[in-house]
């Protein structure tokens, strides 16, 4: 199409709704969800369906959980893949690891608490759970595919790994809970990143083509 081609960091992300928490604040949401401090807590969120295919997180999972004893993986969602999901939990004897949160619509009260956001999804446009683990300076890690490429740059604000890969995942994970310094500069710089997308950025970037547009 003839014309000026802008470009617009997604719907936007509330910003107010998802930032960092403080210590205290984490705790007491660690303590809503029955999880302790020491805890090591991954959150996984999206409709349990094969293209966001948690059963890849669930496999890495049964790789760690001698390693990380003291590994939490939540899932929250709902949807076909319940079922089964439940059944690879059960034969991997994850029951104490892996929880089933069902559909939550307070996601902003546990992002800030978790310690790392993964998404294994094969498939995702612009993934708005990333941008928000991102404003929490959560780091991420990710499986390989066009919108998770566009938020994550590997090694620097988080992973990116094949979506059917469970041991990379497992291996990237690891290495996050062994190097908490890395682990902390990966969430800082999704921060930073984050900011593009919130909608308060959005906004400008609308504003600003409409002034343009009115020259």
């Amino acid at each position: 199409f003839p014309g000026r081609v802008e470009r617009i960091h997604g719907i936007g992300v509330d910003a107010e709704r998802y930032h960092p928490a403080t210590v205290e604040e984490q705790r007491a949401m660690r303590r809503r969800e029955g999880l302790s401090n020491k805890d090591f807590v991954i959150l996984c969120t999206g409709e349990l369906n094969e293209n966001k295919n948690q059963k890849t997180l669930i496999s890495a999972a049964a790789l760690l959980k001698d390693q990380i004893p003291n590994l939490k993986v939540l899932l929250a969602g709902n949807g076909p893949k319940e079922r089964e999901l439940r059944e690879q939990i059960k034969a991997e004897g994850l029951e104490e690891t892996v929880r089933l949160l069902g559909y939550r619509t307070d996601l902003e009260q546990l992002v800030p608490a978790v310690d790392v956001v993964v998404s294994c999804s094969k498939r995702e446009g612009l993934p708005l759970n990333i941008v928000e683990a991102m404003l929490c300076a959560k780091p991420i890690v990710a499986s390989v595919n066009r919108g998770h490429r566009e938020l994550v740059q590997d090694g620097v604000t988080g992973y990116l790994v094949g979506p059917e890969d469970a041991h990379g995942f497992a291996e990237r994970l690891a290495g996050i809970i062994a190097e908490p310094g890395f682990y902390a500069q990966l969430g800082s710089r999704g921060f930073t990143k984050g900011q593009d997308y919130t909608i308060a950025a959005v906004k400008q970037s609308l504003m600003s083509i409409v002034e343009i547009d009115k020259c």
